[in-house]
C-alpha cells in the first residue's frame, strides 16, 4: 500500500463547523433563529405562513446532563503553606468571581457544543486587583500550535490564541461589536477593533505583557479530535435532532391549521359568483338544479405524524443516555425505571468528573497566578497547591420507606454512617456533615429530656419537682 502525502488530503471544513457550533450555541441560549433559517430553506415562498413551534432540546439535554455544579462542590486544597485561614480566603475568592457558576456552564458547552473553551482574565483597576473568568465560545477562539507539536492537545504547546471578544455595544441598536485579541507565552494585544483605535495596544496591561507566561486557558472536549485537530467535532446529531424536532412541531401545526378548518365548495358555479354569496345560519343559499353546496375537510394524518416524531425523539434520546420517560416527566413511570434512569445517568456523569477535576487544578493554578502577580509584588501570597474536589449529585429516594430501612442497615453494618449518607444527600462536605449529624443528636437528646416523661415520675401527674417545673 502506498500512502500519498498532500497537504489538501483530509482538510476540514471550518466554515461548517463554525456554523453547526454557532447554532447549537444558540440553540442552548434558547435562540431559535437557525430554525427559522432552516423553515426559509424549506418552504422559500410560504414560510412567513407558518407559526412556529420551537422546543428547547439542545438545552434541555444540556441541563439534564450538566450536572456536576447543581450543588456547591467540596474542594480541598492540599499544600504545605495551605491553612485553614489560607482555605477560606481562597473559597471567597472562588466565590468572589462565581467560578462554580462559570463551572456549571463550561459543562453545559461540553454537552451541548462537544468543546468548552475558559480563560481567566487579570483585572488590573485602581479599586480592584483580581481575575475574571470568561467562557468564550469555541467557535469564537483559534488555537495555532508551536511547530512540531500539531498533534498535542495541551494549551502549553499552543503558540498562539487568536480571541473573539466584545469590544463596546451600541446602546441605540444594542448590536455588539467585537475586537480580535493575540494570547501568547509572553503578549496580549489587540490585532483588530471596529473602529482601529485599539489595534496594537494590550489586551490587560500598556505594555502588551503576559507576565503570567502562559496562556490562561481551559480546554476541554467532549470526544478526542482527529490527530492534527484542535477542536473536537460538532455534535451533528444532537443539531440535527434539534432542526428535526422543531420543524416537526411546526409542520404538525401547519397541516393542522391548513386541513381542519372545512372548506366550502359550490359546484357549477363560477369563482367570482362564489365569492359574492354570504354564508350563515341567518343567510339563506339559493341553488339552481344542477348545483350542490357541500362543506370538504381534509383528513390529516396527524396521529401517525406525531408518533413518528415522538419515536424518533425517544430514540436519540435513549442514545443520548437519557430516559425518555423521566426526560418527558411522564406520570406513568415506575420506581424500577427511575432507579434505572438514576444508574444511567450516573454512567453518564462519571465521564465528566476526570475531566473537571483537572479543570479545577487548572484554574487554582490561573487564579492563584495572576493574584500572585497583581498583589503579591514579587512575593508569593497564595502558595502552589492541589485541589481535592467532591461532587455532590444527591439522588431522591424512589421509596422513602425503604430507602430508610436500607440506610440504617448499612450503618448498622457499618459499610457507611449517618454522616456519608447527609453528605450525600444534602451535597455538604464530610466534616460538615459529621457536625450536622452531632448536632442533630444533642437536639434529640434534649427535646427527649422535654417530651418523655422522667421514669420515676408516674406519668399523669402534675408536675411538682423544680426539675419538672423548670423543663415544662
Amino acid at each position: 500500500m502506498q500512502w500519498i502525502f498532500s497537504s489538501t488530503i483530509d482538510v476540514t471544513d471550518r466554515t461548517e463547523w463554525d456554523d453547526n457550533v454557532e447554532a447549537l450555541f444558540k440553540y442552548l441560549r434558547r435562540n431559535h433563529e437557525d430554525t427559522l433559517e432552516q423553515l426559509k430553506l424549506i418552504f422559500p415562498r410560504t414560510w412567513e405562513q407558518h407559526t412556529l413551534r420551537p422546543i428547547p432540546f439542545v438545552w434541555r439535554v444540556a441541563t439534564e446532563l450538566a450536572t456536576l455544579y447543581r450543588k456547591r462542590p467540596a474542594r480541598d486544597f492540599v499544600g504545605d503553606g495551605i491553612s485553614d485561614e489560607m482555605q477560606r480566603r481562597i473559597e471567597a475568592i472562588y466565590r468572589s468571581i462565581d467560578l462554580d457558576l462559570k463551572m456549571r456552564t463550561l459543562q453545559e458547552h461540553l454537552v451541548a457544543l462537544n468543546n468548552a473553551c475558559l480563560f481567566f482574565f487579570p483585572v488590573s483597576r485602581d479599586d480592584f486587583q483580581g481575575v475574571q473568568p470568561l467562557i468564550v465560545p469555541p467557535h469564537h477562539a483559534r488555537f495555532q500550535m508551536k511547530k512540531g507539536r500539531a498533534m498535542s492537545l495541551a494549551v502549553d504547546d499552543v503558540e498562539k490564541v487568536w480571541l473573539k471578544l466584545p469590544v463596546y455595544t451600541d446602546v441605540t441598536t444594542g448590536m455588539i461589536n467585537y475586537g480580535v485579541a493575540v494570547i501568547t507565552d509572553s503578549e496580549a494585544y489587540w490585532e483588530a477593533s471596529p473602529d482601529d483605535s485599539l489595534v496594537n495596544k494590550g489586551l490587560w496591561f500598556e505594555d502588551r505583557s503576559n507576565p503570567l507566561g502562559r496562556i490562561p486557558c481551559i480546554y476541554l472536549r467532549g470526544s478526542e479530535p482527529k490527530p492534527g485537530e484542535w477542536t473536537a467535532p460538532t455534535d451533528d446529531d444532537l443539531l440535527s435532532a434539534q432542526r428535526a424536532i422543531s420543524l416537526g412541531f411546526t409542520d404538525l401545526g401547519q397541516i393542522g391549521r391548513m386541513q381542519g378548518y372545512m372548506q366550502g365548495v359550490i359546484t357549477n358555479m363560477s369563482q367570482q359568483q362564489a365569492e359574492d354569496l354570504e354564508l350563515g345560519p341567518e343567510s339563506v343559499l339559493g341553488l339552481m338544479d344542477e348545483q350542490q353546496f357541500s362543506y370538504v375537510g381534509g383528513k390529516p394524518p396527524l396521529k401517525e405524524n406525531l408518533e413518528n416524531l415522538t419515536s424518533y425523539m425517544n430514540c436519540v434520546l435513549a442514545h443520548l443516555g437519557l430516559n425518555p420517560q423521566t426526560f418527558l416527566k411522564t406520570a406513568s413511570v415506575s420506581a424500577i425505571a427511575k432507579q434505572v434512569d438514576l444508574i444511567d445517568r450516573e454512567a453518564q456523569r462519571q465521564r465528566y468528573v476526570m475531566m473537571f477535576e483537572d479543570a479545577e487544578i487548572k484554574a487554582y493554578e490561573f487564579v492563584r497566578g495572576w493574584i500572585n502577580i497583581l498583589r503579591g509584588n514579587g512575593q508569593e501570597i497564595y502558595p502552589f497547591a492541589t485541589v481535592e474536589v467532591e461532587y455532590f449529585e444527591p439522588s431522591q429516594p424512589v421509596d422513602v420507606l425503604h430507602t430508610s430501612q436500607a440506610e440504617r442497615m448499612q450503618i448498622h453494618d457499618g459499610t457507611t454512617t449517618a454522616a456519608e449518607i447527609l453528605a450525600k444527600r444534602s451535597g455538604i462536605s464530610i466534616g460538615e456533615a459529621r457536625e450536622k449529624v452531632r448536632q442533630n443528636l444533642l437536639e434529640s437528646r434534649q427535646m427527649a429530656e422535654i417530651l418523655v416523661p422522667d421514669e420515676r415520675v408516674a406519668q399523669g401527674r402534675s408536675p411538682s419537682s423544680e426539675r419538672e417545673l423548670a423543663v415544662l
